[in-house]
């Protein structure tokens, strides 16, 4: 009846993924992934002053994200301000110690700053699974192959055979 509009559905079905792949992954999840590497990177120096570095440039990175990417189920591990306040808290106390590294004091703060670069990493992961799959391009991606797979039942080219 309708088979006229199958070779459209079939191109449906292979560029709408494509294109939510290659939007969705650099505007939402790239930048996630960048700032995770710059603590990751702050967590293996010994210099609180390169700490700072690597902390400012992951809250660069952050710097669009707002909110909560957990709309429909928010939690304070993420939240985009509190990890961005928790970086900017990091950075400044990594600036400001004002110590030897020999000096306990010295080591004792790369620790716990370390500790909670750690508590921060395992936050950003949560929130990019999260703004994976709420982004709106993945909400637009499933009600996308939703729709197809309800014209593919109506649309069907097979016919009843009994």
């Amino acid at each position: 009846m309708l088979t006229y509009l199958w070779p459209f559905v079939v191109v449906l079905m292979i560029a709408m993924p494509v294109h939510c792949f290659f939007i969705s992954w650099p505007s939402v999840t790239y930048p996630v992934e960048k700032a995770s590497a710059e603590i990751s990177k702050a967590e293996a120096v010994n210099d609180l002053q390169l700490v700072s570095v690597y902390v400012d440039s992951a809250l660069k990175e952050l710097e669009g994200l707002h909110g909560n990417p957990c709309w429909w189920y928010p939690t304070v591990n993420t939240d985009w301000g509190r990890i961005k306040e928790n970086l900017r808290s990091i950075s400044d106390s990594a600036r400001n110690l004002e110590s030897e590294p020999s000096m306990f004091a010295y080591q004792q703060m790369l620790h716990n700053l370390e500790d909670e670069l750690d508590e921060i990493q395992s936050q950003l992961v949560d929130s990019k699974l999260w703004m994976t799959v709420s982004s709106r391009e993945s909400l637009f991606f499933t009600a996308f192959w939703l729709l197809l797979l309800i014209s593919a039942i109506v649309l069907s080219p097979w016919e009843d055979s009994y």
